[in-house]
């Protein structure tokens, strides 16, 4: 993947750079399961892991025909992409709008002193 992706980010059909996603399935489910890893072209020079996206579910379900665009009663299809960092539920409609859900965790608190934000308002 390391070596696939830099050169399709750069690719010349992407003027202004792309991502790059890989995925597979787990499961077939209802929900389905995918191990996904996304390379982001932000970061510069060199594609980098990315964030959670939808985009792999999206890509799944378009694959996978459209049986699997729609899920229980035509609601929405739901996938579970297993990344690096966690799970992420996606659930996509027919139209490939997604809505996502994922844990987060704190990792950092911070605040500002009274001096700095005194400096910032033009008080100090």
């Amino acid at each position: 993947m390391d070596l696939l992706g830099p050169p399709i980010e750069g690719h010349h059909n992407f003027p202004n750079r792309t991502n790059v996603s890989w995925y597979a399935e787990f499961e077939q489910g209802p929900p389905a399961r995918i191990r996904a890893r996304i390379l982001s072209a932000a970061w510069g020079r060199r594609c980098h892991q990315a964030p959670a996206r939808p985009a792999p579910a999206i890509a799944y379900l378009l694959a996978a025909g459209a049986d699997r665009t729609s899920g229980p009663a035509g609601g929405p299809a739901s996938v579970v992409v297993v990344l690096d960092g966690g799970e992420l539920e996606v659930e996509v409609d027919g139209i490939c709008t997604s809505t996502c859900q994922a844990w987060a965790l704190p990792v950092f608190a911070g605040s500002l002193s009274e001096e700095f934000v005194k400096d910032l308002q033009g008080i100090g």
